[in-house]
Order: structure tokens, then C-alpha cells, then sequence
């Protein structure tokens, strides 16, 4: 099998192009953890915020006083 310019410059073309493929995903993926790396974790759900508030000390000391008026 002889080798020609042509198969030599289509492989270099496809080997360009899976790079530039594999950049532009390393890109994406790198905004993609940059934007979850900036998500508040201190934010709760509605529902685990209600659950977490029963189970509080201070405010059953608070509700306790309030139903003691």
C-alpha cells in the first residue's frame, strides 16, 4: 500500500478535528463545572427548611413561650 499526500493530509484533517472536538468539550465542561462551583450551597428547599425548622431547639423554645401566654 502506497502512502500518498492525500491519506497523510486526511488524517492530519481528522486528527485536527477530533482536537478541536475535544477542546471545544474540555471548554463547555470547564463552564459548566465553573457555574455549578457558584451555586449558593447554603440555599435549602422549601421543605427540607420546614423540616429542619421543627427540629430546632430555638424555635420550639419560641412556640412553647408563645402557647404559654
Amino acid at each position: 500500500m502506497n502512502v500518498t499526500w492525500e491519506m497523510i493530509a486526511g488524517f492530519a484533517a481528522v486528527l485536527a478535528a477530533m482536537g478541536s472536538g475535544f477542546a471545544w468539550l474540555a471548554r463547555k465542561f470547564d463552564r459548566l463545572t465553573g457555574k455549578i462551583g457558584r451555586i449558593d450551597k447554603k440555599k435549602v428547599s422549601h421543605k427540607t427548611c420546614i423540616e429542619r425548622r421543627k427540629e430546632c431547639p430555638c424555635v420550639a423554645e419560641f412556640n412553647r413561650k408563645l402557647k404559654g401566654r
